[in-house]
């Protein structure tokens, strides 16, 4: 198996987890009566607690750029940066602009250094991208 396959992993797993998390607390909100169930099919009506609505769209989140990275990976399988160090250590990169993304924007959500992690994210995805074509 690859080593590629690993940061891949990693994120998907971490993504899963973001989904447990983010299903645990719809679940406990509607329990505790701090939204209603029907608001999830239209999303519509009260709104649930700032927090609830900031996981939920860092859920959403992992459904944007990082569908990009995945599919960099999965093209890098095919190719020879998939066994590429420089690659791999890009690749790892980006899992970890998209924790340090987590803890900005689960934490303090201060805009400027979540934008820089998600900057910086960007910055690894479009480096892959190079060395992808000039290996090619």
């Amino acid at each position: 198996m690859p080593s590629m396959v690993y940061p891949v992993a990693f994120y998907i797993l971490y993504i899963f987890a973001l989904f447990l998390t983010l299903a645990v607390v719809r679940v406990r909100g509607v329990k505790r009566g701090q939204i209603q169930l029907e608001y999830f099919s239209t999303y519509a009506g009260q709104r649930p607690p700032e927090w609830m609505v900031i996981l939920g769209r860092h859920y959403d989140n992992q459904f944007q750029v990082p569908v990009l990275f995945l599919l960099t990976c999965v093209a890098a399988l095919n190719l020879p940066a998939g066994e590429d160090a420089t690659f791999l250590a890009l690749s790892w990169g980006f899992v970890i602009s998209r924790l340090l993304h987590t803890a900005v924007h689960l934490g303090s959500n201060n805009v400027v250094h979540r934008l820089a992690a998600y900057a910086i994210g960007w910055l690894l995805l479009i480096a892959q991208w190079a060395q992808l074509v000039l290996m090619s």
